[in-house]
């Protein structure tokens, strides 16, 4: 620090502070202050003699000047309004004319915004700390951020001089040509930057969408790495490195001793992992016998146990079924992460569940092991935790897994969580525990409807109930169904006093295979002999492309060939029904039923099952 401007800074620290506390007092200082400020922070003189404190308590100053509720004096000026207000406003507004604004926003986003030399070698060596870095009160011991929040102050008093500044920049660099040259690759950021602090201002005066098609896309998609690096994984491209990327995160994974920097790593390892998905299997045998040494090795520390459980998920989405040979040390863990009696959990138990599962999901049968972690489950359940929807897939998981050994098992706690939550949780959780109901019955008709009578009944008076069309209702609907469908006899008398409700309102229902499954449902009541109403649907609905090829996937699959709302086509099993009805009813009755068909019906009917 030069000796001279060492009175300078101790004065600034003594203005700043005066300022703070008596404001109104320090108002004949405000222009010889901001004078100051401007000559040593905006002047070409001035820059050759500052230094950086010096030019943060400068830019404090301008700062708590500017946005001052002292110096702001009220819309309609009274007799009664203090004149040291006045005055103090007078002397802001006087130093603060077009020109000065200017030159002041200019010398702030191209002299102070651009990243420094040292600021492009923190990027270089620790990118994370810069990403991280915490905002708040970080302006009073920070150059950088504050002249970004100066820069605001000055946007928010000023607004009407300051904006077309920043806007006719922006036009400057929009018309600017591409280069590499990293002197104008820091300008233009530098201005891309006051822009994003500015974004709220400048709606009215930029046009983001065309500037994001027309300029921005093509400078993202340059290729030297002084502009951006390439973000783009291919895969093929990488398989190359495949064996030395890992030889090597694993070799400096084991010669680590911090546990922040195994952290990293395991990080690092996790996303290549999620990257090469099943080409992960040849190096899975040295994770599998280091990962569970590196969990004990971890002790208290429970980001470092995070990072292990969610490292386990990718590799065992990358294994898929060759999973299960990991049992001895997968089942364990997610015991440990789902244990609500465990302190650890408030840290583990979401990467635990998500964990949980996928060794569900790429299970090719249950064993005891698996059967026993629904006891932590059903903690959960009944708890009541912001974790309901994952917890539901992984009961889904369980049944569409073994059907008959889960129900046999663990039936019970899983029925007495659905008669306590339906009705009683949102619409979302409602239709998540709905759908696992609704997999239950497919899978399991005859059981699963044994099993859980008292839920079916406790929907049918739901269905009864309801004033109102919702997703909720449509599978509530779907729901009685897959009991008429597959196992009427046992529900007849209730489905009966359901059926008024499903014909007034199958038309909430949007997706044609619900529709079908109404129609297949009411279908096979015309043959019981009862007063029952006939509706008319078809189609099926395209299985989801994107689904991962898991055994669960598999498993889904082959319940859906079977499902007769897949398999069976409609017109033939209406045709089928109708003959059936013909038999069952005699010619007369059938007749006088039909005529209570209006005629347009009749005839679509018709041409629709003779298709």
């Amino acid at each position: 620090m030069p000796l001279s401007l060492k009175p300078l800074s101790v004065l600034d620290f003594f203005l700043i502070d005066t300022q703070e506390h008596l404001p109104l007092s320090f108002s004949p200082l405000i222009q010889q202050s901001l004078q100051l400020c401007y000559t040593y922070l905006f002047t070409s003189q001035g820059r050759e003699d500052i230094f950086e404190t010096f030019a943060l308590q400068c830019c404090k100053l301008i700062k708590v000047i500017v946005m001052c509720d002292k110096y702001k004096p009220p819309r309609e000026i009274k007799d009664t309004t203090p004149q040291e207000v006045l005055k103090a406003h007078q002397a802001k507004m006087a130093f603060f004319t077009p020109a000065v604004l200017s030159e002041i926003i200019h010398q702030l986003v191209l002299n102070y915004f651009p990243l420094t030399s040292e600021d492009l070698e923190i990027w270089d060596s620790d990118p994370e700390s810069v990403v991280n870095e915490e905002a708040g009160e970080s302006w009073r011991f920070n150059l950088r951020a504050c002249t970004e929040v100066l820069y605001l102050s000055l946007l928010n008093e000023f607004r009407s001089t300051v904006t077309p500044v920043v806007t006719e920049m922006i036009k400057l660099v929009q018309g600017s040509p591409p280069s590499d040259e990293m002197n104008v690759v820091l300008q233009k950021d530098a201005v891309y930057n006051a822009c994003g602090l500015a974004s709220y201002h400048l709606f009215d005066e930029v046009d983001f969408d065309q500037w994001f098609v027309n300029q921005l896309v093509n400078e993202l998609n340059n290729s030297s790495p002084r502009s951006i690096d390439d973000v783009d994984f291919n895969l093929d491209d990488f398989l190359q490195y495949l064996d030395e990327t890992f030889g090597s995160l694993f070799h400096l994974l084991k010669c680590s001793q911090d546990c922040d920097t195994k952290m990293h790593i395991l990080n690092v390892l996790s996303m290549v992992i999620q990257c090469i998905g099943n080409k992960v299997r040849p190096f899975a045998s040295s994770l599998s016998l280091y990962l569970p040494e590196l969990w004990q090795e971890s002790g208290n520390h429970n980001m470092l146990q995070c990072t292990v459980v969610s490292t386990v998920t990718h590799l065992v989405k990358g294994l898929g079924v060759l999973s299960q040979s990991l049992y001895s040390f997968l089942l364990p863990l997610i015991h440990i992460s789902t244990d609500i009696t465990q302190p650890s959990h408030v840290y583990l138990l979401e990467d635990g569940l998500d964990l949980w599962h996928n060794v569900l999901m790429n299970a090719s049968r249950i064993t005891p092991e698996l059967l026993h972690l629904f006891v932590n489950l059903q903690a959960l359940l009944d708890f009541g935790s912001e974790n309901l929807r994952i917890c539901f897939a992984i009961i889904e998981s369980y049944v569409l897994l073994d059907e008959k050994e889960f129900l046999q098992s663990v039936s019970a706690p899983v029925v007495n969580s659905c008669l306590s939550m339906l009705g009683n949780i949102k619409t979302e959780g409602g239709i998540i525990l709905s759908k696992v109901v609704e997999t239950v019955i497919k899978v399991s008709p005859l059981r699963g409807t044994e099993l859980f009578a008292q839920v079916l009944l406790k929907i049918f008076h739901m269905i009864l109930e309801v004033e109102e069309y919702t997703p909720l209702l449509v599978i509530y609907l779907c729901i009685v169904g897959e009991v008429i469908l597959h196992n009427y006899p046992a529900f007849v008398q209730i489905v009966e006093s359901v059926a008024q409700q499903l014909n007034k309102q199958m038309d909430c229902m949007t997706r044609l295979e619900r529709r079908k499954l109404t129609v297949l449902a009411l279908m096979t009541l015309l043959p019981l002999n009862a007063n029952c109403l006939v509706l008319l649907g078809g189609g099926t609905e395209d299985e989801d492309p994107n689904e991962e090829c898991t055994e669960e996937y598999k498993r889904r699959r082959q319940l859906c060939l079977t499902d007769p709302v897949h398999c069976c086509p409609l017109w033939r099993f209406v045709r089928d029904k109708l003959h059936e009805c013909h038999a069952i009813y005699g010619q007369d009755t059938f007749k006088e039923l039909m005529d209570c068909v209006d005629s347009a019906v009749t005839t679509q009917l018709g041409s629709f099952i003779n298709h």
